[in-house]
């Protein structure tokens, strides 16, 4: 049996459990029509969905879960990737809609492994990456829908062209991105963890143990890594007292996210090194174009982070894991993703809003996510909860002398841990 959504909890669910910021809750949305001419009672997207399939009763159970399912997917799409209401969608929304049902990423967000059980807390709107026939099924219900909320007088939605020619290769492509994600083991273990952090905090240089940081505290992706700048960081200040950094992602704009302490604590190491103050303003992006990158060689980061997790699968074999070991050795870089957001156990509101979906300065749902869930209130205790996530990596590097040492340039060698000499 569905529960009722948690006030003040904001996360991807099903149609019964879906609880929208109120700023995006389709009350005001920018397609809205003129209330007087409305004929349903909804004056919400979530009550106008319900009257839509209502409307449908007559239909197979399965074709109405067809309609309901398209429906939860453009809902939470709306919401969580474009921080939008739905019932403010342009045509340029739907377009990116149209990819992303191929290719619904990051899949641990995503992609469900509940087996279809819609009252678990862990449900996700895809089964995997959809066919064309599939995609093509998803906007055919929306165009009914959106065609629906016209007649009704809720709201002008987009016309969807049912024959759109989707990018060739959009579903192999999605397939692609995601079947390992699908099928085989999402992220690190805590286990896999202890064992990185312990060649982490044994002496590795700097830079290199930033590199992994950035990929696990701040669930940061190596494309994103690999284009931060100095002036992308963000200090701490009166109106917030997080470290913030500037994301310049694959759609080219950039988005402010907020880093754990464990990052925090290592950028202070860096510009202290570097003998600068770091900026306690957002950069303009023309001034961050002429900004010096952090790592200077762009495939330096994904290299260092591989070395960290082989020295940490040797660390395994030494202590006669052999479990965590293998584990190890069949990581990846994407096996990071969520990663911490895993191992800390549940307190997935905070950390969803604190490192993955603080979405460009302009959006709603950042201003939202400003405001509301990352006042200083709520981060200082925030922090406090989850302390015990990183406490124990923090004390051992306040223990390891040369863990402010930059190095000169970044080298091939990340390594001047090595157990037993191995590399």
């Amino acid at each position: 049996m569905n529960t009722a959504p948690q006030v003040g909890i904001f996360s991807i669910a099903t149609l019964e459990r879906f609880n929208a910021p109120p700023e995006l809750d389709g009350k005001h949305g920018r397609n809205r029509l003129n209330h007087g001419i409305k004929s349903i009672l909804a004056d919400n997207d979530v009550d106008a969905i319900k009257e839509w399939l209502l409307t449908h009763d007559h239909l197979a159970h399965a074709t109405v879960g067809v309609y309901r399912n398209a429906a939860e997917k453009v809902l939470n799409w709306s919401c969580f990737v474009q921080g939008k209401a739905l019932s403010s969608l342009d045509d340029m929304d739907i377009n990116f809609f149209w990819e992303f049902l191929a290719a619904p990423t990051p899949s641990l967000d995503w992609i469900d492994r509940t087996a279809g059980a819609r009252s678990a807390p862990e449900w996700r709107p895809f089964r995997g990456p959809l066919s064309l026939a599939s995609v093509r099924q998803v906007m055919f219900a929306l165009s009914s829908l959106f065609n629906w909320m016209g007649r009704v007088g809720y709201a002008a939605m987009p016309q969807i062209a049912e024959n759109r020619a989707v990018r060739a290769g959009t579903a192999r492509h999605g397939i692609a991105a995601n079947i390992s994600a699908v099928t085989m083991r999402q992220t690190l273990s805590i286990k896999a963890w202890d064992r990185i952090s312990e060649v982490l905090t044994s002496g590795v240089d700097f830079r290199a143990r930033l590199a992994v940081e950035l990929i696990y505290f701040g669930n940061l992706k190596v494309v994103e890594i690999r284009k931060l700048k100095i002036a992308d960081f963000v200090a701490p200040s009166i109106e917030c007292i997080a470290w913030r950094c500037q994301v310049d992602s694959m759609r080219n704009f950039l988005r402010c996210i907020y880093l754990l302490p464990p990052l925090g604590r290592s950028l202070s190491q860096l510009f202290e090194t570097r003998l600068e103050s770091p900026s306690v303003l957002l950069t303009p992006r023309d001034v961050r174009l002429g900004s010096e990158l952090l790592f200077k060689d762009a495939d330096w980061p994904a290299g260092c982070i591989k070395k960290i997790v082989r020295l940490a699968a040797s660390l395994a074999d030494e202590q006669r894991d052999a479990q965590c070991a293998n584990e190890l050795r069949s990581a990846n870089l994407t096996s990071f993703r969520g990663a911490f957001e895993s191992h800390a156990g549940g307190d997935r509101a905070f950390i969803l809003g604190f490192i993955a979906h603080a979405f460009g300065s302009g959006s709603l749902i950042a201003e939202y996510t400003r405001v509301i869930v990352l006042n200083n209130d709520s981060i200082a205790s925030g922090w406090k909860r989850l302390d015990p996530h990183w406490s124990s990596y923090s004390k051992c590097l306040a223990l390891v002398s040369n863990v402010g040492v930059l190095p000169e340039a970044e080298s091939k060698t990340v390594d001047q841990h090595k157990p037993d000499g191995k590399a």
